[in-house]
Protein backbone atom coordinates (compact mmCIF):
# COMPACT_ATOMS: atom_id res chain seq x y z
CA UNK A 1 0.00 0.00 0.00
CA UNK A 2 0.87 3.66 0.33
CA UNK A 3 1.28 6.26 -2.40
CA UNK A 4 4.35 6.24 -4.64
CA UNK A 5 7.15 8.73 -4.56
CA UNK A 6 7.29 9.04 -8.36
CA UNK A 7 5.22 8.80 -11.47
CA UNK A 8 6.59 5.72 -13.28
CA UNK A 9 4.00 3.54 -15.00
CA UNK A 10 3.82 -0.26 -14.65
CA UNK A 11 5.54 -0.76 -18.05
CA UNK A 12 8.29 1.81 -17.31
CA UNK A 13 8.96 0.19 -13.94
CA UNK A 14 9.08 -3.31 -15.48
CA UNK A 15 11.65 -1.99 -18.00
CA UNK A 16 13.68 -0.48 -15.13
CA UNK A 17 13.69 -3.80 -13.26
CA UNK A 18 14.69 -5.62 -16.47
CA UNK A 19 17.55 -3.16 -17.05
CA UNK A 20 18.84 -3.43 -13.45
CA UNK A 21 18.87 -7.24 -13.54
CA UNK A 22 20.04 -7.99 -17.08
CA UNK A 23 23.74 -7.30 -16.88
CA UNK A 24 26.93 -8.83 -18.10
CA UNK A 25 25.72 -12.33 -17.14
CA UNK A 26 24.03 -12.64 -20.56
CA UNK A 27 27.40 -13.43 -22.21
CA UNK A 28 27.64 -16.64 -20.12
CA UNK A 29 24.11 -17.96 -20.75
CA UNK A 30 25.00 -20.22 -23.70
CA UNK A 31 27.97 -21.62 -21.79
CA UNK A 32 25.62 -22.24 -18.85
CA UNK A 33 23.19 -24.25 -21.01
CA UNK A 34 26.22 -26.04 -22.51
CA UNK A 35 27.25 -27.14 -18.99
CA UNK A 36 23.85 -28.61 -18.15
CA UNK A 37 22.37 -29.66 -21.53
CA UNK A 38 18.75 -28.97 -22.48
CA UNK A 39 17.66 -29.69 -18.86
CA UNK A 40 19.36 -26.41 -17.88
CA UNK A 41 16.47 -24.52 -19.55
CA UNK A 42 14.07 -26.31 -17.15
CA UNK A 43 16.20 -25.10 -14.22
CA UNK A 44 16.11 -21.59 -15.70
CA UNK A 45 12.29 -21.73 -15.57
CA UNK A 46 12.37 -22.97 -11.94
CA UNK A 47 14.78 -20.15 -10.98
CA UNK A 48 12.66 -17.50 -12.76
CA UNK A 49 9.55 -18.57 -10.80
CA UNK A 50 11.37 -18.85 -7.44
CA UNK A 51 13.18 -15.52 -7.81
CA UNK A 52 10.04 -13.77 -9.04
CA UNK A 53 8.07 -14.97 -5.99
CA UNK A 54 10.93 -14.01 -3.64
CA UNK A 55 11.01 -10.52 -5.21
CA UNK A 56 7.34 -10.09 -4.24
CA UNK A 57 8.04 -11.53 -0.77
CA UNK A 58 10.89 -9.06 -0.25
CA UNK A 59 8.76 -6.04 -1.16
CA UNK A 60 5.91 -7.34 1.03
CA UNK A 61 8.41 -7.74 3.90
CA UNK A 62 9.33 -4.04 3.58
CA UNK A 63 5.69 -3.16 4.26
CA UNK A 64 6.19 -4.65 7.74
CA UNK A 65 8.89 -2.07 8.60
CA UNK A 66 7.74 0.80 10.86
CA UNK A 67 7.21 4.16 9.07
CA UNK A 68 10.20 6.49 9.01
CA UNK A 69 12.81 3.69 8.90
CA UNK A 70 14.98 3.87 5.71
CA UNK A 71 13.79 1.38 3.07
CA UNK A 72 17.15 -0.38 2.73
CA UNK A 73 17.97 -4.09 2.79
CA UNK A 74 20.19 -3.86 5.93
CA UNK A 75 17.37 -2.00 7.77
CA UNK A 76 14.95 -4.77 6.76
CA UNK A 77 17.44 -7.29 8.23
CA UNK A 78 17.54 -5.26 11.46
CA UNK A 79 13.73 -5.06 11.68
CA UNK A 80 13.40 -8.82 11.14
CA UNK A 81 16.36 -10.16 13.15
CA UNK A 82 18.08 -7.34 15.03
CA UNK A 83 21.73 -6.36 14.52
CA UNK A 84 22.67 -9.87 13.42
CA UNK A 85 20.10 -9.68 10.64
CA UNK A 86 21.52 -6.32 9.54
CA UNK A 87 25.11 -7.59 9.54
CA UNK A 88 24.22 -10.82 7.70
CA UNK A 89 22.41 -8.82 5.01
CA UNK A 90 25.41 -6.51 4.53
CA UNK A 91 27.90 -9.41 4.34
CA UNK A 92 25.84 -11.48 1.89
CA UNK A 93 25.02 -8.48 -0.34
CA UNK A 94 28.68 -7.41 -0.29
CA UNK A 95 29.86 -10.86 -1.35
CA UNK A 96 27.22 -11.03 -4.09
CA UNK A 97 28.36 -7.66 -5.45
CA UNK A 98 32.00 -8.79 -5.19
CA UNK A 99 31.23 -11.88 -7.30
CA UNK A 100 29.55 -9.63 -9.88
CA UNK A 101 32.55 -7.25 -9.77
CA UNK A 102 34.99 -10.12 -10.40
CA UNK A 103 32.90 -11.41 -13.33
CA UNK A 104 32.72 -7.91 -14.87
CA UNK A 105 36.50 -7.42 -14.52
CA UNK A 106 37.18 -10.77 -16.24
CA UNK A 107 34.72 -9.97 -19.04
CA UNK A 108 36.49 -6.62 -19.73
CA UNK A 109 39.87 -8.40 -19.88
CA UNK A 110 38.61 -11.24 -22.09
CA UNK A 111 36.78 -8.91 -24.47
CA UNK A 112 39.90 -6.71 -24.84
CA UNK A 113 41.95 -9.86 -25.58
CA UNK A 114 39.32 -10.85 -28.18
CA UNK A 115 39.43 -7.39 -29.80
CA UNK A 116 43.25 -7.38 -29.85
CA UNK A 117 43.16 -10.74 -31.64
CA UNK A 118 40.59 -9.46 -34.16
CA UNK A 119 42.61 -6.29 -34.82
CA UNK A 120 45.68 -8.44 -35.33
CA UNK A 121 43.80 -10.60 -37.87
CA UNK A 122 42.34 -7.53 -39.61
CA UNK A 123 45.89 -6.20 -39.93
CA UNK A 124 46.84 -9.33 -41.83
CA UNK A 125 48.16 -11.16 -38.80
CA UNK A 126 51.46 -9.36 -39.12
CA UNK A 127 52.36 -10.27 -35.59
CA UNK A 128 52.01 -13.98 -36.25
CA UNK A 129 52.45 -16.18 -33.23
CA UNK A 130 55.23 -14.35 -31.42
CA UNK A 131 54.76 -10.58 -31.84
CA UNK A 132 53.55 -8.20 -29.17
CA UNK A 133 49.97 -9.25 -29.89
CA UNK A 134 50.78 -12.95 -30.33
CA UNK A 135 48.39 -15.30 -28.47
CA UNK A 136 50.79 -15.80 -25.54
CA UNK A 137 51.11 -12.04 -24.93
CA UNK A 138 47.57 -11.01 -25.79
CA UNK A 139 46.05 -12.00 -22.43
CA UNK A 140 48.74 -10.15 -20.48
CA UNK A 141 48.30 -6.98 -22.57
CA UNK A 142 44.51 -7.23 -22.19
CA UNK A 143 44.79 -7.46 -18.38
CA UNK A 144 47.18 -4.49 -18.15
CA UNK A 145 45.09 -2.39 -20.58
CA UNK A 146 41.83 -3.28 -18.83
CA UNK A 147 43.29 -2.47 -15.40
CA UNK A 148 44.54 0.94 -16.57
CA UNK A 149 41.33 1.84 -18.45
CA UNK A 150 39.04 0.97 -15.53
CA UNK A 151 41.17 2.62 -12.83
CA UNK A 152 40.17 6.28 -13.54
CA UNK A 153 36.45 5.38 -13.23
CA UNK A 154 37.11 4.11 -9.66
CA UNK A 155 38.32 7.61 -8.69
CA UNK A 156 35.10 9.29 -9.90
CA UNK A 157 32.75 10.63 -7.23
CA UNK A 158 29.97 11.23 -9.75
CA UNK A 159 28.90 8.49 -12.17
CA UNK A 160 26.65 10.65 -14.33
CA UNK A 161 29.04 10.32 -17.29
CA UNK A 162 28.90 6.53 -17.00
CA UNK A 163 25.12 6.50 -16.48
CA UNK A 164 24.67 7.86 -20.00
CA UNK A 165 26.04 4.52 -21.18
CA UNK A 166 23.53 2.59 -19.05
CA UNK A 167 21.39 1.79 -22.08
CA UNK A 168 24.30 -0.25 -23.51
CA UNK A 169 23.08 -3.26 -21.54
CA UNK A 170 19.78 -3.29 -23.41
CA UNK A 171 21.50 -2.66 -26.78
CA UNK A 172 23.92 -5.57 -26.11
CA UNK A 173 21.04 -7.82 -25.09
CA UNK A 174 19.02 -7.01 -28.25
CA UNK A 175 22.05 -7.36 -30.57
CA UNK A 176 23.17 -10.62 -28.96
CA UNK A 177 19.69 -12.16 -29.21
CA UNK A 178 19.46 -11.08 -32.88
CA UNK A 179 22.92 -12.42 -33.77
CA UNK A 180 22.43 -15.77 -32.04
CA UNK A 181 19.01 -16.37 -33.62
CA UNK A 182 20.47 -15.05 -36.91
CA UNK A 183 23.24 -17.67 -36.79
CA UNK A 184 20.69 -20.49 -36.55
CA UNK A 185 18.57 -19.02 -39.38
CA UNK A 186 21.50 -18.32 -41.73
CA UNK A 187 23.38 -21.56 -41.03
CA UNK A 188 20.91 -24.26 -39.97
CA UNK A 189 23.39 -27.05 -40.80
CA UNK A 190 26.03 -25.44 -38.57
CA UNK A 191 28.68 -26.38 -41.15
CA UNK A 192 30.99 -23.57 -40.05
CA UNK A 193 31.10 -24.47 -36.35
CA UNK A 194 33.49 -27.41 -36.65
CA UNK A 195 36.28 -25.08 -35.58
CA UNK A 196 34.59 -25.25 -32.17
CA UNK A 197 36.21 -28.65 -31.75
CA UNK A 198 33.31 -30.86 -32.84
CA UNK A 199 34.94 -32.59 -35.83
CA UNK A 200 33.23 -33.34 -39.17
CA UNK A 201 30.99 -36.35 -39.80
CA UNK A 202 30.69 -38.42 -43.02
CA UNK A 203 28.31 -35.89 -44.60
CA UNK A 204 30.80 -33.04 -44.13
CA UNK A 205 28.68 -31.49 -41.40
CA UNK A 206 29.31 -31.03 -37.72
CA UNK A 207 27.61 -33.56 -35.45
CA UNK A 208 24.94 -32.13 -33.17
CA UNK A 209 26.91 -32.57 -29.93
CA UNK A 210 23.92 -31.88 -27.65
CA UNK A 211 22.82 -33.56 -24.41
CA UNK A 212 19.47 -33.77 -22.65
CA UNK A 213 21.06 -33.47 -19.23
CA UNK A 214 24.67 -33.14 -18.08
CA UNK A 215 26.38 -33.16 -14.69
CA UNK A 216 27.09 -29.43 -14.86
CA UNK A 217 23.38 -28.58 -14.51
CA UNK A 218 24.00 -27.45 -10.89
CA UNK A 219 26.60 -24.88 -12.03
CA UNK A 220 24.14 -23.76 -14.77
CA UNK A 221 21.52 -23.15 -12.08
CA UNK A 222 23.99 -21.03 -10.10
CA UNK A 223 24.70 -18.90 -13.19
CA UNK A 224 20.93 -18.43 -13.78
CA UNK A 225 20.51 -17.51 -10.07
CA UNK A 226 23.19 -14.83 -10.45
CA UNK A 227 21.47 -13.52 -13.62
CA UNK A 228 18.08 -13.31 -11.86
CA UNK A 229 19.23 -11.60 -8.66
CA UNK A 230 19.42 -7.95 -7.69
CA UNK A 231 16.54 -7.84 -5.24
CA UNK A 232 18.18 -5.20 -3.02
CA UNK A 233 17.28 -2.59 -5.68
CA UNK A 234 13.53 -3.39 -5.71
CA UNK A 235 12.22 -1.26 -2.78
CA UNK A 236 13.63 1.93 -4.36
CA UNK A 237 12.22 0.99 -7.78
CA UNK A 238 8.80 0.32 -6.25
CA UNK A 239 8.83 3.76 -4.58
CA UNK A 240 9.35 5.39 -7.99
CA UNK A 241 5.92 4.12 -9.14
CA UNK A 242 2.74 6.16 -9.46
CA UNK A 243 0.81 3.07 -8.22
CA UNK A 244 3.11 0.97 -5.98
CA UNK A 245 0.25 -1.45 -5.27
CA UNK A 246 0.69 -2.67 -8.89
CA UNK A 247 4.23 -3.88 -8.14
CA UNK A 248 3.37 -7.58 -8.33
CA UNK A 249 2.35 -7.01 -11.96
CA UNK A 250 5.73 -5.38 -12.55
CA UNK A 251 7.51 -8.41 -11.05
CA UNK A 252 5.49 -10.83 -13.21
CA UNK A 253 6.21 -8.82 -16.39
CA UNK A 254 9.92 -8.26 -15.67
CA UNK A 255 10.70 -11.86 -14.68
CA UNK A 256 8.72 -13.28 -17.62
CA UNK A 257 10.69 -10.98 -19.96
CA UNK A 258 13.98 -12.05 -18.35
CA UNK A 259 13.08 -15.73 -18.64
CA UNK A 260 12.15 -15.36 -22.33
CA UNK A 261 15.32 -13.36 -23.13
CA UNK A 262 17.60 -15.80 -21.30
CA UNK A 263 15.84 -18.84 -22.77
CA UNK A 264 16.14 -17.47 -26.34
CA UNK A 265 19.85 -16.59 -25.95
CA UNK A 266 20.72 -19.79 -24.07
CA UNK A 267 18.52 -22.14 -26.12
CA UNK A 268 19.29 -20.78 -29.62
CA UNK A 269 23.00 -20.51 -28.75
CA UNK A 270 23.15 -24.10 -27.47
CA UNK A 271 21.22 -25.33 -30.51
CA UNK A 272 23.85 -23.67 -32.72
CA UNK A 273 27.14 -24.19 -30.85
CA UNK A 274 26.18 -27.34 -28.94
CA UNK A 275 28.61 -28.73 -26.37
CA UNK A 276 31.45 -26.75 -27.97
CA UNK A 277 30.01 -23.50 -26.51
CA UNK A 278 32.70 -21.58 -24.62
CA UNK A 279 32.17 -19.52 -21.41
CA UNK A 280 31.74 -16.28 -23.42
CA UNK A 281 29.28 -16.35 -26.34
CA UNK A 282 31.06 -13.38 -27.96
CA UNK A 283 34.13 -15.63 -28.41
CA UNK A 284 32.05 -18.27 -30.23
CA UNK A 285 30.35 -15.70 -32.48
CA UNK A 286 33.78 -14.20 -33.34
CA UNK A 287 35.45 -17.52 -34.16
CA UNK A 288 32.96 -20.26 -34.91
CA UNK A 289 29.81 -18.73 -36.37
CA UNK A 290 28.51 -17.95 -39.84
CA UNK A 291 28.64 -14.25 -38.82
CA UNK A 292 32.37 -14.23 -37.98
CA UNK A 293 34.20 -11.55 -39.94
CA UNK A 294 31.08 -10.04 -41.58
CA UNK A 295 32.23 -6.53 -42.62
CA UNK A 296 30.50 -3.54 -41.05
CA UNK A 297 32.75 -0.52 -41.74
CA UNK A 298 35.05 -1.52 -44.56
CA UNK A 299 36.84 -4.82 -43.94
CA UNK A 300 38.66 -3.76 -40.81
CA UNK A 301 35.61 -3.44 -38.51
CA UNK A 302 33.25 -6.40 -38.43
CA UNK A 303 29.86 -7.24 -36.90
CA UNK A 304 31.41 -9.51 -34.24
CA UNK A 305 33.89 -6.74 -33.33
CA UNK A 306 30.92 -4.40 -32.73
CA UNK A 307 29.37 -6.97 -30.36
CA UNK A 308 32.68 -7.41 -28.49
CA UNK A 309 33.08 -3.62 -28.22
CA UNK A 310 29.53 -3.18 -26.84
CA UNK A 311 29.91 -5.99 -24.30
CA UNK A 312 33.29 -4.59 -23.21
CA UNK A 313 31.84 -1.06 -22.81
CA UNK A 314 28.83 -2.40 -20.91
CA UNK A 315 31.13 -4.24 -18.47
CA UNK A 316 33.42 -1.19 -18.28
CA UNK A 317 30.58 1.09 -17.13
CA UNK A 318 29.52 -1.45 -14.48
CA UNK A 319 32.76 -1.82 -12.52
CA UNK A 320 32.81 1.65 -10.87
CA UNK A 321 29.23 1.48 -9.44
CA UNK A 322 29.88 -2.11 -8.20
CA UNK A 323 33.07 -0.99 -6.43
CA UNK A 324 31.29 2.06 -4.95
CA UNK A 325 28.35 -0.01 -3.62
CA UNK A 326 30.81 -2.56 -2.14
CA UNK A 327 32.72 0.27 -0.44
CA UNK A 328 29.50 1.76 0.97
CA UNK A 329 28.43 -1.64 2.32
CA UNK A 330 31.75 -2.04 4.13
CA UNK A 331 31.35 1.47 5.64
CA UNK A 332 27.80 0.52 6.67
CA UNK A 333 29.18 -2.50 8.56
CA UNK A 334 31.92 -0.51 10.36
CA UNK A 335 30.80 1.08 13.65
CA UNK A 336 30.47 4.89 13.30
CA UNK A 337 33.05 5.57 16.08
CA UNK A 338 35.73 3.50 14.32
CA UNK A 339 35.09 5.41 11.09
CA UNK A 340 35.42 8.80 12.85
CA UNK A 341 38.62 7.64 14.61
CA UNK A 342 40.13 6.58 11.26
CA UNK A 343 39.30 10.02 9.82
CA UNK A 344 41.04 11.77 12.73
CA UNK A 345 44.06 9.45 12.76
CA UNK A 346 44.80 9.80 9.05
CA UNK A 347 43.82 13.47 9.01
CA UNK A 348 41.86 12.82 5.83
CA UNK A 349 38.52 13.93 4.50
CA UNK A 350 35.48 11.69 4.18
CA UNK A 351 35.73 11.89 0.38
CA UNK A 352 39.45 10.98 0.46
CA UNK A 353 38.89 8.00 2.77
CA UNK A 354 35.99 6.73 0.62
CA UNK A 355 38.14 7.05 -2.51
CA UNK A 356 41.07 5.19 -0.87
CA UNK A 357 38.64 2.43 0.12
CA UNK A 358 37.41 2.12 -3.46
CA UNK A 359 40.99 1.86 -4.78
CA UNK A 360 41.81 -0.92 -2.29
CA UNK A 361 38.63 -2.83 -3.24
CA UNK A 362 39.45 -2.44 -6.96
CA UNK A 363 42.99 -3.81 -6.45
CA UNK A 364 41.57 -6.78 -4.52
CA UNK A 365 39.00 -7.44 -7.29
CA UNK A 366 41.78 -7.47 -9.91
CA UNK A 367 43.99 -9.83 -7.87
CA UNK A 368 41.18 -12.34 -7.29
CA UNK A 369 40.02 -11.97 -10.93
CA UNK A 370 43.49 -13.17 -12.04
CA UNK A 371 42.82 -16.39 -10.13
CA UNK A 372 39.42 -16.95 -11.81
CA UNK A 373 40.41 -15.69 -15.30
CA UNK A 374 39.90 -19.10 -16.96
CA UNK A 375 37.05 -20.19 -14.67
CA UNK A 376 34.36 -17.53 -15.14
CA UNK A 377 31.50 -20.08 -15.25
CA UNK A 378 32.63 -21.63 -11.94
CA UNK A 379 32.93 -18.13 -10.44
CA UNK A 380 29.39 -17.22 -11.55
CA UNK A 381 28.10 -20.58 -10.32
CA UNK A 382 29.72 -20.01 -6.90
CA UNK A 383 28.36 -16.45 -6.66
CA UNK A 384 24.89 -17.62 -7.68
CA UNK A 385 25.02 -20.67 -5.41
CA UNK A 386 26.08 -19.04 -2.15
CA UNK A 387 25.30 -15.36 -2.48
CA UNK A 388 22.43 -14.88 -4.92
CA UNK A 389 20.47 -17.81 -3.47
CA UNK A 390 20.93 -16.35 0.03
CA UNK A 391 20.35 -12.63 -0.64
CA UNK A 392 17.66 -12.90 -3.31
CA UNK A 393 16.01 -16.20 -2.39
CA UNK A 394 16.38 -17.30 1.25
CA UNK A 395 16.55 -14.00 3.18
CA UNK A 396 13.45 -12.40 1.54
CA UNK A 397 11.27 -15.36 2.61
CA UNK A 398 12.86 -15.60 6.09
CA UNK A 399 12.45 -11.84 6.72
CA UNK A 400 8.88 -11.88 5.40
CA UNK A 401 8.03 -14.76 7.76
CA UNK A 402 9.75 -13.09 10.76
CA UNK A 403 7.81 -9.83 10.26
CA UNK A 404 4.42 -11.41 9.50
CA UNK A 405 4.44 -14.74 11.36
CA UNK A 406 1.59 -13.73 13.71
CA UNK A 407 -0.81 -13.23 10.78
CA UNK A 408 0.22 -16.15 8.53
CA UNK A 409 -1.92 -19.26 8.16
CA UNK A 410 -0.35 -22.68 8.73
CA UNK A 411 -0.44 -23.38 4.97
CA UNK A 412 1.49 -20.18 4.19
CA UNK A 413 4.05 -20.95 6.92
CA UNK A 414 4.57 -24.49 5.59
CA UNK A 415 4.88 -23.12 2.05
CA UNK A 416 7.58 -20.64 3.15
CA UNK A 417 9.48 -23.37 5.04
CA UNK A 418 9.30 -25.62 1.97
CA UNK A 419 10.67 -22.90 -0.37
CA UNK A 420 13.45 -21.98 2.11
CA UNK A 421 14.40 -25.65 2.50
CA UNK A 422 14.42 -26.14 -1.29
CA UNK A 423 16.50 -22.96 -1.74
CA UNK A 424 19.02 -24.02 0.92
CA UNK A 425 19.40 -27.49 -0.67
CA UNK A 426 19.88 -25.92 -4.11
CA UNK A 427 22.45 -23.45 -2.70
CA UNK A 428 24.51 -26.26 -1.12
CA UNK A 429 24.34 -28.43 -4.27
CA UNK A 430 25.24 -25.54 -6.65
CA UNK A 431 28.11 -24.34 -4.42
CA UNK A 432 29.64 -27.83 -4.04
CA UNK A 433 29.46 -28.50 -7.80
CA UNK A 434 30.82 -25.05 -8.76
CA UNK A 435 33.72 -25.34 -6.32
CA UNK A 436 34.70 -28.79 -7.58
CA UNK A 437 34.53 -27.45 -11.16
CA UNK A 438 36.82 -24.55 -10.19
CA UNK A 439 39.36 -26.98 -8.68
CA UNK A 440 39.32 -29.00 -11.96
CA UNK A 441 39.92 -25.90 -14.17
Amino acid sequence: GGGGGGGASVLQTALNVFNVYVGIGIVSLVGAVGLGGWAALGMLAVCAVLFGVSASALVAAFEGIPPGVPQTYPELGRAAAGNWGRLLTIIVSLMEFSGAGLAVTIVVWQEIAELLGQMDSAGGGAHGGGGLLGPQHRESWAKVLGFLLMFPTILMDDFRILSYLGWLGLVCCALMSTLIVGCSVLDPSRADTCAGGLGVDDLGQCPAGHHGVKLGVAVSTGIFAMSLSGHAALPAIRQSMAEPEQFNRVVAMAFSAMFLTYAVIGGAGYAYFGDAASPLITHDISLHSVLAGRPLLGHSYTLDMLLNTLVCLNAYTTIAPVVMISSEMILEAIPREMYEQALQRWGGTRKGLNRAGRVIIYFLFCLVALLFYNSILSLEGLTGGIMSMTSSQLLPFIFYWRLNRQNLSQAWTLGIFFVVGLGAAMAIFITTESFSDFLKD
